[in-house]
């Protein structure tokens, strides 16, 4: 049996009670703990439950167990929180990058959130703020709080907030959903390649220290050309901090990483954005165009725009102050939202949320 410690954190197995819960004083402890009790034969099938106490989880987390659900005791009482960013040097003495700054990442796959804060702390506004000449400045100041790694599949979150500034969401891999959530940041803060759903929620911009044009960019697709969805905002609202300026902000922009081929290193060419709105509110702080251009590497190693018109942008039904429509927002038509439906972007996956949902309200 797993060795319990301070009462902080509960685990149990669904089809037991909360009475034969198992407490640890963090996440990771318990994760370590759940890693070693499955290579018993006796551990049970089906879904493990983590049940997270009030206040701050400060720790930094790679979870690789699939098959796991956590629960919170709401959005503003249970915070998983760190503070890492890309700049930050690391053991072998480079900037640790994008990824490696996440406060939780996800390897796994059948994973599931309720209720619960994901956030990753790094003073963005400070450094945002400070002169190009100050002694204290940083590089590469991404600092993500969430990112779904390559090879994660089917994972969900349903009242849950998610805060940063810029790069918040990193979804690079399979099918993600949230719903009923908050999702806050300024620059690229929902970004990656991954099949996302965003549903019921707040997108919400938050202000930059200084006074940018734009002053940020709420989607960042890397989409394959290949893969049919990329990110997939439905019934949702785009808010903003009150410092946030009108017509300032962007739906989206193109992110065509820079990856190394056989002939060199440059904008991967088997990118096209990706990024939908449907049935969505959309404050006055939402640039008129709506979508705006990216820099994306030449194989002569400068580089040139990535214009939002050669990408799968589009919107569908938006409303609200920051809805006028211009030449340049492309708007779907009545039969394509029939291919946006959460059977046909999720899969059978669906389903089983849906089922899941009923029994965690029940």
């Amino acid at each position: 049996m797993l060795e319990s410690s301070q009462q902080t954190l509960k685990v149990y197995f669904l089809s037991e009670t909360p009475e034969k819960s198992v407490q640890f004083n963090g996440i990771g402890e318990a994760l370590t703990a759940i890693a070693k009790a499955k290579q018993s034969p006796d551990y049970p099938a089906g879904i493990t439950k983590i049940e997270l106490s009030e206040g701050e989880f400060r720790e930094k987390l790679n979870i690789t167990l699939s098959n796991i659900a956590f629960y919170g005791q709401g959005a503003s009482a249970t915070n998983i929180v760190f503070d890492d960013f890309a700049g930050r040097v690391n053991a072998q003495g480079l900037p640790m990058g994008t990824s490696a700054s996440a406060t939780l990442t996800l390897n796994a796959q059948d994973v599931y959130f309720y209720d619960l804060t994901i956030e990753n702390d790094f003073d963005f506004l400070y450094y945002d703020g400070l002169d190009e000449t100050a002694s204290d400045r940083v590089n590469a100041m991404q600092a993500v709080a969430l990112y779904l790694a390559p090879g994660s599949d089917r994972i969900y979150f349903n009242r849950v907030s998610f805060l940063g500034y810029q790069d918040t969401l990193f979804a690079d891999g399979d099918r993600a959903y949230i719903r009923d959530s908050l999702i806050a940041g300024n620059v690229d803060f929902i970004f990656g390649r991954g099949n996302l759903v965003i549903l019921n929620s707040d997108i919400r911009s938050r202000a930059r220290a200084k006074i940018t044009m734009p002053s940020g960019y709420i989607t960042a697709p890397s989409t394959k050309a290949a893969s049919e969805f990329g990110i997939t905002v439905i019934n949702s609202r785009l808010t903003r901090d009150a410092a946030v300026p009108d017509h300032s902000v962007a739906l989206g922009r193109p992110w065509h990483p820079t990856m190394t081929f056989p002939d060199g290193r440059y904008a991967d060419p088997s990118v096209n954005s990706k990024a939908v709105f449907i049935d969505t509110w959309m404050d006055k702080h939402i640039l008129s165009e709506a979508w705006y251009w990216m820099g994306g590497t030449t194989k002569a190693g400068t580089k040139e725009p990535i214009q939002p018109d050669d990408q799968r942008f589009f919107e569908m039904a938006s409303s609200g102050p920051g809805a006028q429509m211009s030449e340049k927002r492309r708007v779907l038509g009545d039969v394509a939202r029939k291919e946006y439906s959460l059977a046909n972007i999720l899969g059978e996956w669906s389903e089983t949320v849906a089922e899941w949902d009923e029994a965690v309200s029940n």
